[in-house]
């Protein structure tokens, strides 16, 4: 009643513009897969299903527990590490799965990641990045299984240790120039390896 008739308006604004352009729709994640809608791409022409995908119970309790999480769909609670890793790969499967609602549209999660300042903030203060190693290589781990493109959300350039992203109190951001490796956060290097890596070389040149 709200979301379509919205995209279909944006889209037509920005294509009379751009007429190619591709339109990233990124439906509310809360949208279970009865309740998706149709997307006819004679209303959006070229989209995108770009849903955000976050392990929302790392995420809103900001702690990382590699055998807790909150199943979203079934607002159930998941107990143990092969189960929580089988509810977020279903969850990501779903949600390429919505692309098919789009008219076999492709798929590029539009925002995954996690909360840097997890269990506290104590990483850093004592330099223990752990949780968010594993936090992080949990979340790529069930994105490359579901062979998905994503965006890891965010670069905020103005990231602070004491107030994240600057934005109600977030600290999503991969670079960190405050910190003693001004670029990319440790966990990002240790998770996510060499491509990183390189690009973070280029960008101090």
């Amino acid at each position: 009643d709200l979301y379509v008739p919205f995209t279909t308006r944006f889209a037509k604004s920005i294509q009379s513009v751009l007429p190619k352009a591709m339109i990233f729709v990124e439906m509310p994640p809360e949208f279970g897969e009865h309740d998706f809608p149709e997307i006819d791409p004679k209303v959006v022409p070229n989209a995108v299903n770009a849903m955000h995908w976050y392990d929302l119970a790392t995420l809103f309790f900001c702690s990382w527990s590699n055998y807790f999480t909150i199943d979203f769909y079934t607002k159930s609670l998941v107990f143990g590490m092969e189960k929580r890793r089988r509810v977020h790969n279903k969850q990501l499967a779903d949600v390429a799965s919505f692309g098919a609602k789009m008219h076999n549209a492709p798929t590029l999660i539009g925002e995954a990641g996690i909360a840097y300042n997890l269990n506290g903030a104590r990483a850093y203060s004592d330099g223990d990045f752990s949780a968010q190693v594993a936090a992080l290589d949990h979340t790529v781990t069930c994105l490359e299984a579901n062979m998905l493109s994503f965006t890891l959300w965010c670069y905020a350039a103005d990231n602070h240790n004491a107030y994240g992203d600057l934005w109600n109190l977030e600290d999503l951001s991969l670079v960190a120039p405050r910190q003693t490796s001004p670029y990319l956060k440790a966990a990002l290097l240790a998770a996510v390896s060499l491509p990183i890596y390189y690009i973070a070389q280029q960008a101090k040149k």
